[in-house]
Parts: structure tokens; C-alpha cells; sequence
């Protein structure tokens, strides 16, 4: 494409060629020849030929200019930016589809018009600086401006302009103008303005401040509520120590950094919420509420962490109210030493607490209507159905009130006292007893008349985690009005509708709340006073609710007020803990007006009484006492008092103790006094709250009954001495009776062996000499057997009767004999297992086992019905231990307290006769498993005193 510049060129170097030949000529200074011309000929037609390839390339750049010239045309046209070419005197010549759309005319309306008609009358002056610029310059530094006529009434753009046509003194001749529509951009940066603006007015009204860190680059971002309420300016930098706060409470410091390790890690959730005390430069103690969000990069690291805080002081101030507010009342209640219960109409359960159960003596904690009065004594059990029917009946009847007796699972019976109040609902007849509270006190040891306690048992409201603001605004001439989304929660209103009118605002407000914020309003709109009110307001669900509205005005450029704008901020559950707390303040009080022991506090160290009502029994204190041991406690039990106390404040648990007082009228008389440390949320101590029971005429009953326990102490001592002689005795008896009948089985023995032995084997020795001299007849070889037989059987007895072995032997040794008697006599095979010392036995203990021993393997012989036992014997410094066996049939070990006691040493006999010289007898056996019995006996006898 060849532009009318490069022709231009082309023209210019012809001729400066032809001037060039004729200067050669002219240089030359003489006639031209035949050779001359000729040269001169032939440049002219070399000429020719180039001057015709020059019109020639001349005709195709022409063409190429034209459609070049068209193409522009088409893109000026269909460009979807607005361009208007101007003349110097800023009338229109020419515009474009788009400039034709956007000035609402078509090219022929709008060309001839001036271009400054169109501009708005505020931004004439900057469009004819503009264009001053311009024409001095041929281009100017884009600027913005508002065009007016237009089809969309008033429309932001941007100007950009270039000059074009210079004529021949320099100025321009013509001004090519481009316009960007940006009204929508104006719009939302006037809509992120206005955000921005009720944002800020939201976070300063709620103390909601915002913080952004770049953890690579290290840049901080904390806006200036954050600032504030962390105690430093907006122009302040926030000191930082480990990548927290430096203000961070150095008790909470480390779980704060640890949090955030943690979130680094990934150890935990991105989202992130905490609480922590921090401390202002002016050395004050604050909490707060961060709340925020890590963001990682694409590797993993951590990128960004972006948040916002909340001054939660106040909110952790009432937590701290409401708990001490709790412990107190627990605390009067455990000294109290009273049980709480709860009784349903409806499902006809009740349900009790752990002191309740105790003092019923139940273990559940729910029980129908008629378990409760079961346990009601049948004497008192008429009239105290009568006294709760009343109560459910009639709302007037003044509660439930009564003393009476109840049966205990051992069968015996406590007194109780028993007071409670019921929870009515609905109107009319319809109106009924929903719930019925009470509490019971065990009176058994004390029977005292008590003023009626009644126990609430709501539960205590959670202190609200967050501030939960919303902004809004008012345009009264319009009557248009904003709401955020926290305002519509707050009234509970659907978010989707609009915002109700300002006249339906009524509705949504108790009378004297919208009469006060009327008055505000008023004020406000007259004067521009801002308020802040706490208002009760309705939700939609006719639900009622507090709020802290806050107003200030809005004025435009004249000073004129336009607009209301504030915020509002739910305090629902702030204005019920306040009524939770001041109920829970009454009944307190109610407690400690009702109770008739004398209560106390002490400072955590117990050095200073903080205050006692001694409800007549103890002198009261109402201010702090740091003398209070001398003035109460008896001199002599001030060191036990002090020691127990001291006890009680390095273990913080109760303080429980009996000593002597000094009485209100200035009497000595004996209290018992129980304490309970009170400890904050860090469980620091912080108080003692105790109680102090008149106990002066239990403990002169105690005494006298003291001196007479003294007396039976004695006579029983006596007594029991007597009888340990008496038992010495026994067991002497039974040693004598073992040692009596071995003599007396010896004796036998000896009897046998020396007479019947002797006569029988003297008539054998006479028999074989008669029959060695007479002829071999069988009735002399049958009298040989039997008296052979006769001999033989007497032996036996007489060793069954008196071993030999167990009069010359020691205890072990004689064990060793029975598995070869067993064996040969009875076929039985006994193993026998000793380990331990070698005992030294008296000879009484050493029959003893051995002929208890020898009773229970016959016993396996006869019942067990196997062909094998073990024996195991061990022993120790004091005692031996013998155990005998088998895998047999067994037995029932309770058969040996009905069977009847057969003659011999059966193991009913043999228990009986080991427990007379000391020792035990052991059965473990069951049917079809066996037995396995062990007699443990003493080494020697015990001495036996006289009576």
C-alpha cells in the first residue's frame, strides 16, 4: 500500500535527478557531440523507462491508498469504541457507528453540532483545558468526563484525542476524539465506595477490626479498629514477636503460637478462631476474638493470613460473673447439704441428683410417681399425697412445703424435709402445672424447722461468642431504607424481602423502645445528633429481643442532612444472662436468708474473714476481720484449726473440722465448720465460702456418751479376755485328746504284738512240730494258712494302728511311707512333692498330719474313683502346708454343713480339729472336678494359760 508521503519521494527524487544531468551538462562548458547526444539520449530514455515504471508503481500505490482509505472507513465505522472527528472550532464533522449510538443521533443529526453541547456543564472546564492542550501540543494526557443528551441520560467516559492536518501556520485543522463508556465502572466504584464506607461505620460501631499478613514477603496490613483495640493510633505500627502479636497475654502466649504452628503445618484447619487476653501499652488487660483464614500457594507454603478482631472483654467479664455467680451457688447449696429434684405432671417421672439419691438412699437418678412414694413412711404417705395434690392443683396453695419420713433400702427411716414450687402454663381452665422443682434435705440429726428453699433450675444462658452487627441506612425523602443481612437476622426477617417501611417499623418494637427511638430519630433529623439506644424489639416470629442502635447523619455538599445511617448490634443474650444473673442473685440471697447455720467468707490465704453471718450463734462480721482466730476460736485448738487449713489450701479441697467457738453471747460451745474453695476459669483460688453448725449439745452428748463407752469398753475387755482363755483351754483339750487316743491306738498295737502276735505264732511253731513228727494231712496245712493269715493281718494293724516309722522318724520321712502302703494295700499310685525347709514339728502336729493325711487318701480310695493322688508339701518359718489331690469325681463342699459326723477323722471332724490346735482346713472341689484339699497348721502349739 503505497500513502501519498512515499509519492511524494518518488516526485522529489525525479527531480533531483534532472537537476542533477543539467548541472552535468552546464559543467561540462562546451558544444555537445554526436557522442554526447547519444550519451544524452540514452540517459533521457533510461529516464523514460524509469519515470514509466514509476507512474506505473504510482497507479498501484493509488489503488492501494483508496482501498486502504476504505478499509479505515470501514473500521471508523464498525469500531466498537465512539470516535468523533472535530474541526478546530469543536463543531462534528464526522463520527462512527458506536459515537452515533452512545450520543443517541444518527451521523447526519449529528454532524455540524458542537462537540461541547454534549459535555456536562461541570466538565466544561476540563474539556476546554483539554483542548487548549491539544492545539498546542497535537496530544494530551486522556482525561475523564460526563456526557449529557445522551440515550442513557448522563454516561462517564474516557477522552483520548489526537490532533490531525496541521495547516501552514502550524495549527491543527482537526481532532480525531475516542470515547470508552465507562459509566458502569463509575457505578461500581461508587457502589464499592458506599460498601467500603457502611463497612467501616460497622467495624468502628462493633469494634470489628480487619488484618492481612504476607507471611513470604513479610508485609502487614492492620486497619485502624484493629489498631484501636490493641491501643495503638491509625499511624502506628503494631509490634510483632514470633510472628504474633508482642501484646499477646504472656500466659496465652505459648497456646497462641502453638495454634498457629499448627495451622503452618497443616496439622489443623485453615479457618482458625481464638481467644486470648492481650495487654495495651497503657498496661490494661483485654480480650480478644481472632478470627481468620491461612492461605497456601500452590507448592504448599503458606502464603497469606487475613482475618478480623473482636474486643470481647465485656463478654468474658460476664462468663467470669455467671461462673462465680455458679460456684456460689453450688457451693451454698453443698453446705447446704441439699438435694435438688425435678418432678414432670406428664410422664410422671422425677428425676433426682446425686444428693437427693444419697439422701433417699437410691441409686438411679429417675423414678416414676409411685417408686417415689413407695418410699414415703405409710403413716405420713396420706397426707403428703394430699400436699401434692394440692400444690398441682392450685396455683395459690403457696408451693410444697413438708417434713416427713422415708424408708431407706436397710429398712430403716430419715427424716427429710421436702420443699418445691410448680412451673404453671397456658390460660384459663387450660392453665396446668408443666414442671414441679423442689430440693430435700436430710433433717434426721438435726430435726431444725427450715424456711422454704425453692431452686431454680433453669440453665444458665452461654455467654453470646460474637458481636453480631448489621448496618443500615434511611433515605427519609425517598423513603427508601437498607438493611444488611445481620439486621434482617436480627428481626428475623426473611432477607429475600424488602426492608420494611418506616412506617411498619412499629411493629417490630415494644411501645416505650419505638417512643424512645422516635424521639432519637426526631433529634437526629432536626439537630444531627447521633444517638445510641438499647432497644426491645419483635421478630417475626413474635419473639422478643434486645439491640444497641446506633444513628448518625448523613449531609450533602450544602450542610443539608439527607440520610440516616447506623448500626445495630444483637444484645439478646447479654440482657438475658443479665436476668439470669440477677434471679440467680436473689435466690442467693433467699439461701443465705432461709439457712440456719452461720455462713462465712475467707480471703484464699484464710488470713483476713471477709465477712460471717452468724445467725445468733456466731458474732457477725461485716467487714474484713484479720483477727478472726483469736476472736472465735478457742486457744487451745487455734494450732489444729491452723494445721487443717493449711492442709486444706495445698490440696484446695474442702475444709472440715470440729473445734471449740466463742459463742455470740460470749458462752464456749462447739461448732462444726465445713468450707469450700471457690477457683476462677485458670483455677486459681480465689475465695472460701463456708458454713458453721451449732454442734454444743451434740457434743455434750458425745461425752456422756463417752464415759459410758468406757465402761463397756472394760466389761467388754473382761469379757473378751475370758474368753481367749477359755479357747486356750479348748485347744490344750484337743492337743490332749490327739495325744490320748495315738496312746491309745499304740497300746492296742502293743497288745497285739505282744499277746495275740506272740500266741499265735507260739501255736504255729507247735503245730509245724507236731506235723513235722505226724503224717501231712490237708486239716493241719488249712490251720497253718489261717494262723499264718492271722499273723500276717495282726502285723498290719498293729503297724496301721502305731508305724513305727512315725514314733522314730521325722514328719516328711513318715509322708514318704503312705504312696507304698497306698500301692500295695489299695492299688492307689501317690506322688509326693515336698519343697520348702525341713520343719521341726511338735510330735502332736506330727501325728496330726500324718493320720489326716492317711484319712484323706483313704477318702480318694473310697469316693473319687481314680487310681491316682499327689501329695504337696511345703513349709515356712510358722506354719506347714499339706495338700492332698486328685482328679475324681468331687464333691459339693457344702454337703460338710448338713452331713452328720461319722466316727473317725472325716473331714468334718478333721476342720474341727484342725481349728482347735490353730490351723485351717481348705476344700475346693466341685462334681465331676476333682478335689483339692490343704491343711495349713502351726509348727508348735501355743501355750495354754490357766482361767
Amino acid at each position: 500500500m503505497c500513502s501519498k508521503i512515499q509519492l511524494s519521494e518518488i516526485f522529489q527524487s525525479l527531480r533531483k535527478r534532472a537537476k542533477q544531468i543539467v548541472q552535468e551538462q552546464r559543467s561540462a562548458a562546451r558544444p555537445m557531440g554526436d557522442m554526447d547526444l547519444k550519451r544524452l539520449a540514452d540517459k533521457v530514455e533510461v529516464q523514460s523507462a524509469e519515470l514509466e515504471l514509476l507512474k506505473k508503481r504510482l497507479r498501484r500505490r493509488t489503488q492501494e491508498l483508496e482501498q486502504s482509505r476504505n478499509d479505515c472507513a470501514d473500521l471508523f465505522q464498525s469500531a466498537p469504541v465512539a470516535f468523533v472527528i472535530v474541526n478546530s472550532g469543536g463543531i462534528i464533522e464526522q463520527v462512527n457507528t458506536a459515537a452515533a449510538k452512545m450520543l443517541a443521533g444518527s451521523d447526519g443529526l449529528l454532524v455540524g453540532q458542537r462537540f461541547d453541547n454534549y459535555v456536562h456543564p461541570d466538565d466544561k472546564p476540563a474539556y476546554f483545558a483539554y483542548t487548549q492542550e491539544l492545539a498546542l501540543h497535537s496530544v494530551a494526557t486522556p482525561c475523564e468526563l460526563r456526557l449529557v443528551g445522551t440515550r442513557e441520560g448522563c454516561v462517564h467516559v474516557t477522552l483520548a484525542a489526537a490532533a490531525n492536518k496541521p495547516d501552514h501556520a502550524g495549527s491543527c485543522l482537526q481532532w480525531r476524539l475516542s470515547l470508552v463508556d465507562i459509566t458502569e465502572r463509575k457505578h461500581a466504584k461508587q457502589a464499592l465506595q458506599d460498601s467500603q464506607q457502611r463497612y467501616r461505620l460497622a467495624a468502628t460501631a462493633g469494634r470489628i477490626g480487619a488484618y492481612s499478613r504476607h507471611l513470604q514477603s513479610g508485609i502487614d496490613y492492620w486497619s485502624p479498629e484493629f489498631l484501636d483495640i490493641y491501643g495503638y493510633g491509625p499511624d502506628q505500627t503494631l509490634p510483632l514477636s514470633d510472628g504474633i502479636p508482642a501484646a499477646v497475654h504472656p500466659d496465652d502466649r505459648r497456646r497462641v503460637l502453638a495454634e498457629a504452628l499448627a495451622r503452618i503445618d497443616r496439622k489443623t484447619a485453615p479457618e482458625y478462631s481464638s481467644e486470648h487476653r492481650i495487654i495495651l501499652p497503657s498496661g490494661d488487660v483485654r480480650w480478644v476474638m481472632i478470627r481468620g483464614r491461612l492461605e497456601f500457594d500452590l507448592q504448599g507454603r503458606p502464603l497469606r493470613s487475613h482475618g478480623i478482631a473482636m474486643d470481647i472483654t465485656e463478654h468474658k467479664q460476664a462468663d467470669e460473673e455467671l461462673l462465680k455467680s455458679r460456684l456460689r451457688l453450688e457451693a451454698a447449696l453443698q453446705i447446704a447439704r441439699l438435694g435438688i429434684w425435678e418432678y414432670n405432671p406428664d410422664t410422671s417421672v422425677t428425676m433426682l441428683d446425686d444428693r437427693c439419691c444419697a439422701i433417699f438412699g437410691l441409686e438411679k437418678r429417675a423414678m416414676t410417681n409411685k417408686e417415689v412414694f413407695d418410699r414415703i413412711h405409710p403413716e405420713d404417705r396420706t397426707r403428703v399425697e394430699g400436699e401434692v395434690l394440692a400444690a398441682l392443683t392450685c396455683e395459690d396453695s403457696g408451693g410444697y412445703d413438708t417434713e416427713y419420713r422415708i424408708i431407706v433400702p436397710d429398712g430403716t427411716h430419715r427424716w427429710v424435709a421436702v420443699c418445691g414450687n410448680g412451673i404453671w402454663s397456658g390460660e384459663g381452665i387450660g392453665r396446668k402445672v408443666v414442671q414441679f422443682i423442689g430440693t430435700a434435705k436430710d433433717i434426721t440429726e438435726y430435726k431444725l424447722a427450715e424456711e422454704n428453699l425453692q431452686a431454680s433450675t433453669s440453665r444458665l444462658i452461654e455467654a453470646q461468642r460474637i458481636a453480631k452487627v448489621g448496618d443500615w441506612e434511611w433515605d427519609p425523602d425517598k423513603g427508601t431504607i437498607f438493611w444488611s443481612k445481620a439486621v434482617y437476622d436480627i428481626f428475623g426477617r426473611n432477607p429475600a424481602l424488602a426492608p420494611p417501611t418506616h412506617q411498619e417499623h412499629p411493629r417490630y418494637y415494644k411501645t416505650d423502645s419505638w417512643a424512645r427511638l422516635e424521639r432519637a430519630l426526631k433529634a437526629a433529623l432536626e439537630s444531627g445528633k447521633c444517638y445510641e439506644l438499647e432497644l426491645e424489639h419483635i421478630r417475626e416470629n413474635d419473639t422478643c429481643g434486645w439491640h444497641i442502635a446506633k444513628g448518625e447523619v448523613l449531609r450533602d455538599n450544602a450542610g443539608r442532612i439527607t440520610k440516616l445511617r447506623g448500626t445495630a448490634q444483637d444484645i439478646s443474650e447479654r440482657k438475658n444472662m443479665e436476668e439470669t444473673l440477677l434471679r440467680r442473685e436473689r435466690q442467693f440471697r433467699a439461701l443465705v436468708a432461709a439457712s440456719s447455720e452461720s455462713l462465712y467468707r475467707m480471703s484464699p490465704d484464710w488470713s483476713e474473714m471477709r465477712q460471717l453471718q452468724g445467725q445468733g450463734f456466731l458474732a457477725d462480721t461485716q467487714t474484713s476481720d484479720p483477727n478472726w482466730m483469736q476472736k472465735y476460736i478457742h486457744p487451745d485448738d487455734q494450732p489444729q484449726v491452723t494445721a487443717v487449713i493449711s492442709a486444706a489450701i495445698q490440696a484446695q479441697s474442702t475444709f472440715n473440722f470440729e473445734h471449740r467457738v466463742r459463742r455470740a453471747d460470749g458462752s464456749l460451745g462447739w461448732t462444726h465448720s465445713r468450707a469450700v474453695p471457690l477457683l476462677d476459669e485458670n483455677g486459681e483460688l480465689v475465695e472460701w465460702f463456708g458454713a458453721a453448725s451449732d454442734i454444743t449439745e451434740r457434743k455434750k452428748a458425745e461425752e456422756s456418751l463417752r464415759h459410758l463407752n468406757e465402761t463397756l469398753e472394760q466389761q467388754v475387755a473382761d469379757r473378751t479376755q475370758l474368753a481367749e482363755s477359755r479357747a486356750r483351754q479348748l485347744q490344750s483339750l484337743a492337743v490332749e485328746l490327739i495325744e490320748a487316743e495315738e496312746r491309745e491306738r499304740k497300746r492296742i498295737a502293743e497288745l497285739l504284738h505282744e499277746d495275740l502276735q506272740q500266741i499265735l505264732a507260739s501255736a504255729r511253731l507247735q503245730l509245724q512240730a507236731a506235723g513235722a513228727n505226724a503224717p501231712p494231712a490237708s486239716m493241719l496245712e488249712s490251720v497253718e494258712r489261717l494262723l499264718a493269715a492271722s499273723i500276717e493281718k495282726s502285723r498290719s494293724l498293729s503297724h496301721e494302728l502305731s508305724p513305727a516309722i512315725l514314733n522314730h522318724s521325722d514328719l516328711i520321712t513318715a509322708l514318704r511311707s503312705l504312696p507304698l502302703r497306698m500301692a500295695e494295700q489299695f492299688g492307689l499310685f501317690v506322688k509326693l512333692k515336698t519343697s520348702g525347709r525341713q520343719p521341726s514339728v511338735d510330735t502332736p502336729i506330727k501325728i496330726f498330719v500324718f493320720r489326716a493325711v492317711q484319712e484323706l487318701l483313704l477318702n480318694v480310695v473310697k469316693h473319687a474313683g481314680v487310681k491316682s493322688a499327689q501329695i504337696a508339701f511345703s513349709a515356712t518359718e510358722k506354719d506347714i502346708a499339706v495338700t492332698v489331690s486328685d482328679d475324681g469325681q468331687g464333691f459339693a463342699p457344702t454337703i460338710l454343713d448338713t452331713a452328720v459326723v461319722k466316727s473317725g477323722l472325716g473331714l468334718l471332724s478333721l476342720r474341727e480339729r484342725a481349728s482347735y490346735i490353730g490351723g485351717h482346713l481348705f476344700i475346693e472341689s466341685a462334681p465331676g472336678q476333682g478335689s483339692r484339699i490343704t491343711l495349713m497348721i502351726p509348727l508348735a502349739l501355743a501355750s495354754v494359760e490357766g482361767p
